[in-house]
């Protein structure tokens, strides 16, 4: 793993041995290292009608492209620092695969799945959670590869082909800097794919650029020789996060003033398609997909699939020469701000309600907890381990013959209380065992990812 620095490595040793903070300590320890513990309500922010007005939140092409290309004359005011595009994947064509940067005042780097892999996990105190936010450290160890200052930097998050799980995957990040405090006015995200909505040839609103103007063949090289931490951001906004017990206590309490979102497909809602999970150790050859205990949905849960707020559908966007209408949508650009709310509204949702997403891994689900949070502004909060956690506290035998969860345990989710439309995996050889040591059922709460994290923001 790449190392931060003797500094900072000096800091994350004493780290290791900060205790974490508790309810009661919470607001004393923030108080005391002027940290500004942000609630939901005061991290949402609701777009321009027009997204063009947008400087941070969600951009339009012509907005990103003024800045690719110009960044020193169009940066947005209060923003003194360099851009960061952070692309995920790759645009067709061996000279067009990035978009263009300077390496000066501008940055494109791939690293925008803002997910860490399936095969990475952070106990929350109870059990594991699969592609967990990243860590303090690892947030550190990008901001050192590029240099990054979070404090006047600004990121632009793309989505290079129109692929519905990268667009999440890129906003994703979104989630990430949001959780660790970095002001909503330091991050925006493109509206469309870039290899369409970026291509001067497609766009008619981007004339007078070239695709030279705005793409090249390679991102950047990273010097490696970052300064910055994470933990200069004075702002605290893990609430973005919801926990499994966060959800457990939301539902328990009959999910008041609030709306639960599942934003998987109709099929996983309902429990006829089965959840992967991290592992591929199940199967009479040990080595197959594993899959959830149980499936279904959290009590409550409405389902809004994650792509239906980007235009996906059938229209017209290439007409061949004979008229006939070929191929779908390729922009992947956000709907209208209102026909969004309608989309909401429709699944139920009321003013005032705090909305909480989730998916199968976190995912998809941060497609969601942007529109909701940073373009209608409702105040909201993503369950991170979604489904891939959920679905495994269960009173269910796993691939190896292994009781899950004892049948009295508290944390069990497998009931009609917390569960609806479950359905039990029917071959427990398919069914994914927590990793050894992964279980701590005697523990009291499930913020542990979240207490390291506060205390990681006490370094400096």
């Amino acid at each position: 793993k790449m190392t931060f620095s003797k500094t900072y490595l000096s800091l994350l040793t004493s780290l290791a041995i900060t205790s974490s903070l508790s309810a009661a300590n919470e607001h004393k320890y923030m108080y005391e290292h002027s940290i500004k513990v942000l609630s939901s309500t005061e991290m949402a922010h609701r777009s321009n009608d027009d997204y063009a007005m947008n400087n941070y939140g969600i951009v339009t092409a012509e907005k990103a492209a003024a800045w690719i290309t110009n960044w020193q004359k169009n940066k947005p005011s209060g923003i003194s620092g360099k851009l960061f595009v952070m692309q995920m994947g790759d645009i067709a064509g061996e000279q067009f695969n990035y978009i263009k940067h300077d390496d000066i005042n501008t940055f494109t780097f791939d690293r925008t799945s803002g997910c860490t892999t399936t095969g990475d996990f952070r106990n929350d105190g109870v059990s594991n959670v699969p592609k967990p936010v990243f860590s303090g450290n690892q947030m550190d160890e990008a901001f050192y590869a590029y240099n990054i200052d979070p404090k006047h930097d600004m990121f632009l998050l793309v989505v290079a082909e129109a692929d519905g799980g990268y667009y999440a995957g890129a906003i994703r990040m979104w989630y990430t800097l949001s959780y660790w405090g970095i002001p909503k006015e330091n991050i925006a995200v493109l509206s469309g794919q870039a290899s369409h909505v970026l291509n001067p040839e497609i766009n008619t609103d981007l004339h007078g650029y070239t695709k030279a103007d705005l793409f090249t063949a390679n991102q950047s090289v990273p010097p490696m020789n970052g300064t910055h931490s994470i933990a200069e951001i004075k702002r605290d906004g893990t609430i973005l996060q919801a926990t499994t017990g966060d959800m457990m206590e939301l539902v328990a309490s009959g999910v008041q003033n609030a709306m639960i979102i599942d934003a998987r497909s109709e099929a996983e809602y309902f429990g006829t398609k089965k959840a992967k999970t991290e592992f591929k150790v199940c199967g009479t050859d040990g080595a197959s997909q594993c899959y959830t205990a149980f499936d279904g949905h959290i009590a409550g849960a409405q389902n809004i699939y994650y792509t239906n707020v980007i235009n996906t559908a059938d229209q017209s966007i290439d007409v061949n020469l004979d008229g006939i209408v070929d191929g779908k949508d390729a922009s992947y650009t956000f709907k209208d701000i209102y026909e969004i709310e309608g989309i909401f509204a429709n699944a139920g949702y009321e003013a005032g309600q705090t909305a909480y997403v989730y998916c199968r891994t976190g995912t998809k689900a941060s497609m969601l907890t942007f529109t909701s949070a940073a373009i209608l502004g409702y105040p909201t909060r993503m369950y991170d381990g979604s489904w891939i956690q959920w679905g495994k506290m269960a009173d269910a035998t796993d691939t190896n013959g292994n009781q899950l969860l004892p049948s009295d345990t508290k944390w069990r989710l497998d009931t009609s209380e917390y569960t609806q439309s479950l359905v039990y995996n029917p071959d427990s050889s398919m069914v994914s065992p927590h990793a050894t040591g992964s279980l701590h059922l005697d523990g009291t709460h499930t913020n542990a990812i979240i207490n390291e994290d506060k205390s990681y923001k006490l370094i400096k």
